[in-house]
């Protein structure tokens, strides 16, 4: 039982290093497009922190942890039937309402043909 534990954490540890190599090669080299689509709905998290506990062999203790988190402010866009979350500035998601159309800028993944939203900007 002991024995499976390491190679089940190896096997995730090099599953998750691989999975960031893909999506940097399918997304590095890539040109923006642009395109229309709607803004369905919206998110804002406030700035909060997060402490957490961890057992710390060195000391043999237990060590606090404390994690900062800014403001979050993201807009969920669909565009030609896929959605996607784009993180704004707090001044343009107040700018973004619900329902409109909106200027999307996205690329294409050249391997996966995955749609990665970059920013969103309303019709004028």
């Amino acid at each position: 039982m002991f024995r499976v534990v390491p190679i089940l954490i190896g096997l995730l540890f090099v599953s998750l290093i691989g999975f960031g190599i893909f999506v940097m090669a399918d997304s590095i080299g890539t040109s923006d497009q642009y395109g229309i689509g709607i803004i369905v709905d919206k998110d804002f998290v406030p700035e909060h922190t997060e402490t957490s506990m961890s057992y710390d062999s060195f000391c043999e203790c237990m060590q606090t942890s404390t994690t900062y988190y800014d403001d979050k402010s993201s807009v969920r866009v669909n565009m030609i039937g896929t959605l996607g979350w784009i993180v704004v500035s707090q001044s343009s998601y107040n700018n973004l309402p619900r329902d409109e159309k909106a200027y999307i800028t996205y690329y294409v993944g050249r391997f996966s043909d995955t749609i990665y939203f970059k920013d969103v900007e309303l019709l004028e």
